[in-house]
């Protein structure tokens, strides 16, 4: 090979040096340094998403936080002397639901029936009680009847604090 080369003459030696050095730095190029810059931008992408994720994950603490200490109570105020059941009827009316029959099982506690309520004014009610009113369900039972989006209840419920 040497033969051969040293046979080249100047000119076709300096041709053939200059497209190696080229060769070899095209290599190191797709080889070694692209790649390193493609990791670092997808890094910083990573990196940037992650700092995005963690500042609504502390904005979303924050909120909870704030929840947990009065958000739900905040509502109930006004309404603190008024007795479990009257809540959870007129509720359930200004929700459009009819309550076939509720029973108090304590001072916090009651459990109501419903007959071929509407699922999701069944469902938004609930939420409108554990939002604004501290109410949580203890136990639910759920049947499904053949009319579409109807069911019977019967629930339990319970105020807290």
């Amino acid at each position: 090979m040497k033969e051969w080369f040293e046979g080249l003459e100047q000119r076709e030696r300096l041709t053939l040096i200059a497209g190696g050095i080229i060769l070899l730095l095209a290599l190191v190029w797709v080889l070694l340094i692209n790649p390193l810059f493609v990791s670092a931008g997808d890094r910083a992408e990573q990196i940037n998403s992650l700092r995005g994720d963690v500042i609504r994950a502390r904005d979303l603490s924050a909120e909870i936080a704030g929840l947990r200490k009065g958000g739900a109570r905040a509502y109930t105020r006004g309404d603190s002397d008024q007795s479990l059941m009257i809540i959870l009827e007129r509720t359930a009316r200004e929700s459009g639901l009819q309550v076939n029959q509720s029973r108090p099982m304590d001072a916090s506690t009651v459990r109501v029936r419903f007959e071929s309520a509407p699922f999701d004014s069944l469902v938004q009610w609930m939420g409108i009680l554990a939002s604004r009113y501290a109410i949580q369900i203890d136990i639910a039972s759920l049947d499904r009847l053949d009319v579409q989006g109807m069911v019977n209840a019967q629930l339990t419920l319970k105020r807290s604090g």
